[in-house]
């Protein structure tokens, strides 16, 4: 599936790597593997990058237009760095 929206792909991170190297309590934190935003559907995931420092771009799970709503929050991040 990301391959078709020309998305690459560079590791995985299950709960066991998560755990291991992740210092802070928090269920996901993109920083310790070098990524810069996050998308997930989680409002409680969108509170702990508010918290913790890391962006995250939240997807309705209904939203039908998900790719455009992902690309243009992506070049809000990128305008603000």
């Amino acid at each position: 599936m990301l391959w078709v929206y020309n998305l690459r792909v560079d590791g995985i991170i299950n709960q066991a790597r998560h755990t291991k190297q992740v210092r802070v309590r928090s269920t996901k934190h993109p920083p310790t593997f070098g990524i810069h935003a996050l998308v997930d559907d989680s409002r409680g995931v969108q509170l702990e990058g508010e918290r913790f420092g890391f962006a995250v771009i939240q997807i309705d799970p209904q939203d039908a237009t998900w790719v455009d709503t992902i690309t243009t929050q992506l070049a809000m991040l990128c305008n603000n760095l």
